[in-house]
């Protein structure tokens, strides 16, 4: 069994409204623990979505976002003679 997620770190998203977003990287960032990557079990059984149910709260859509990173390509400068 692994890590169990500090959920607690989550709480001040409540203060911001009933509607809430949480991306991947925040939550990892904030609990220590890499959301369950099922989504079945993310949105039914994981500690955050019970958690969030006794809040009242349910985890309505799981969005896929693509995520554009710029890359950077070095090379050595070739002088000219």
């Amino acid at each position: 069994m692994g890590k169990h997620p500090q959920l607690d770190a989550l709480e001040y998203l409540f203060e911001k409204g009933t509607d809430l977003q949480l991306s991947a990287k925040l939550y990892e960032e904030k609990t220590g623990v890499a959301l369950p990557k099922g989504m079945s079990y993310l949105k039914n059984k994981s500690a955050l979505s019970q958690w969030l149910n006794k809040k009242g709260y349910i985890i309505a859509e799981i969005k896929d976002k693509p995520i554009i990173e710029r890359t950077l390509v070095i090379k050595k400068e070739e002088k000219q003679k």
